[in-house]
C-alpha cells in the first residue's frame, strides 16, 4: 500500500512503538490498536482463515525469528518427551 510508520500512525492514532511491535509480531492479540489498525487497512482479524495444516502454522512460526525457531523446536522436543510418557503408561 506504500504506508510508512509515520502514515499509519497518522490515519490511525496507533503510536509508532505500537505500530513497530505489530510489525514485528510482539503484540497482544486482542488490543484495540490492533483492531484500529485492521480496520483502517480493511482487514477482518476477528474471522480468521480456514484451518491452516498444523507443520505449515510451525513452519510460519518458526521462519519469524531465530527466536520464533528455538520456541518452536522446544515445544517439538517437550511433544515428543509427553508423548513417549504417555506411551509407556
Amino acid at each position: 500500500m506504500g504506508l510508512t510508520i509515520e502514515n499509519l500512525e497518522e490515519k490511525t492514532g496507533v503510536n509508532r512503538g505500537q505500530l513497530s511491535r505489530f510489525e514485528t509480531g510482539k503484540f497482544k492479540t486482542a488490543s484495540e490498536n490492533l483492531h484500529k489498525l485492521c480496520n483502517y487497512l480493511n482487514i477482518d482479524i476477528w474471522n480468521p482463515p480456514k484451518r491452516v495444516d498444523l507443520g505449515k502454522r510451525l513452519n510460519l512460526f518458526a521462519g519469524r525469528s531465530a527466536k520464533h525457531r528455538d520456541i518452536a523446536e522446544e515445544t517439538m522436543r517437550l511433544l515428543e518427551k509427553l508423548e513417549l510418557q504417555t506411551s509407556e503408561n
